[in-house]
């Protein structure tokens, strides 16, 4: 029936997969959960998921190499018994006590595939190192359902996706993709491309790993340069990000120079903006631009 597929990286998942594993013994189905971890360096943190293997129907392994995260995933769907595939991102907890109980009456009710349940954000955090995180998720991830029913592919994420093994067996995760950053993306327009609907579904789980603003602006920085590495695979069609539609307009009028020359000028004075009580996602939004440009023009 299902297999809920839990990819980690230097995470703590016990307390996701006891949640996960309690609703599923509550609804007395055929099920799994396989938590995998990409080789983390860390080994505390392959000690504390080892009670994973404790749960009736719960397994923790390790990669013995790290392969990153789209084979990663592909490699949890490999060794899945069944045909639904629940992928839930170890750093998140689900909103309702219903989860899997909801994504299994839309299963009933519906002819479709592949369902998205949404992304949700706690409570404004404390620590002032967390804002940009916590601003950046609410104002770009955490969409309503009303919202993403509207444009289904553009609001869609794999962090918690349930999709039918069939139609994974002809859209798995993009093994060329070894860097972080635009994987979703690119998994979902492979979704979009073959004419395989995502429905969405108010069945939304927490995300609570809100990393500092130094580390959230280099995976950012990381990001961009994936979307370089991406352009020379032609995985995209070009203009098909919005950073990359702006930079196509720009160029003809030679600004995405300015632009690269105005993030070698104010780079930091930027950083200090992001750093901010209340930070604005324009400003990040214009510093993954102008780096971008920057990148273009070397």
């Amino acid at each position: 029936m299902l297999s809920v597929l839990i990819p980690t990286y230097h995470y703590n998942c016990v307390k996701l997969a006891t949640e996960i594993h309690e609703q599923a013994l509550a609804l007395e189905i055929p099920f799994e959960i396989i938590c995998l971890d990409d080789a983390s360096a860390d080994f505390d943190f392959i000690h504390q998921n080892s009670p994973i293997n404790f749960l009736k129907f719960g397994t923790f392994q390790t990669n013995p190499k790290n392969i990153g995260r789209a084979a990663n995933r592909n490699r949890l769907a490999q060794i899945a018994q069944y045909d639904w595939l629940l992928f839930i991102d170890c750093d998140t907890q689900p909103v309702s006590k219903n989860f899997i109980k909801n994504y299994l009456n839309a299963v009933k009710q519906s002819k479709n595939k592949v369902f998205f349940g949404g992304i949700a954000y706690k409570n404004k955090p404390y620590l002032l190192q967390e804002r940009l995180r916590y601003t950046y998720g609410i104002e770009r991830e955490a969409i309503s359902f009303n919202k993403r029913k509207r444009n289904s592919y553009n609001h869609t994420l794999t962090s918690n996706l349930l999709i039918h093994r069939s139609i994974f067996q002809i859209n798995p995760f993009n093994e060329n993709l070894k860097k972080y950053g635009y994987e979703d993306l690119i998994f979902v327009y492979g979704l979009k491309q073959k004419h395989i609907k995502v429905q969405q579904l108010d069945n939304a789980v927490y995300h609570l790993n809100l990393e500092n603003t130094d580390t959230f602006i280099k995976k950012c920085e990381e990001a961009i340069e994936h979307l370089i590495d991406i352009e020379k695979l032609y995985l995209l069609p070009k203009g098909y990000t919005k950073i990359q539609l702006i930079y196509r307009i720009l160029r003809p009028f030679r600004l995405d120079r300015f632009l690269s020359k105005y993030y070698l000028k104010n780079k930091f004075n930027l950083i200090k903006k992001l750093h901010s009580t209340e930070p604005d996602i324009q400003d990040l939004d214009c510093y993954k631009l102008t780096y971008y440009c920057y990148l273009k023009n070397q």
